[in-house]
């Protein structure tokens, strides 16, 4: 049974977890965190969220961000971020 779709709401703040294709070790390099860090540069630009804190970890990552602005939730737009 798929989950239920996220209810992204203005003026919150939320705790986002990625993680690495079948749970492998890709995020162990520095150039592979430099380049992740590249992408979130690029997020920010576009989507103009506040991040308050990230933990890259070999595997996964954490993410606490304030969403500024009312997402639409038919916005697929904002689920290329997230990664729906």
């Amino acid at each position: 049974m798929p989950r239920q779709p996220r209810q992204i709401k203005p003026d919150y703040c939320y705790h986002i977890t990625t993680r690495c294709n079948n749970r492998e070790f890709k995020l162990s390099r520095r150039e592979c965190r430099e380049v992740f860090l590249y992408a979130i540069k690029k997020a920010f630009d576009k989507f103009k969220f506040k991040l308050y804190a990230l933990c890259i970890m070999s595997n996964h990552v954490h993410y606490f961000l304030f969403n500024r602005a009312l997402v639409d939730a038919n916005d697929r737009t904002s689920s290329r971020f997230i990664g729906d």
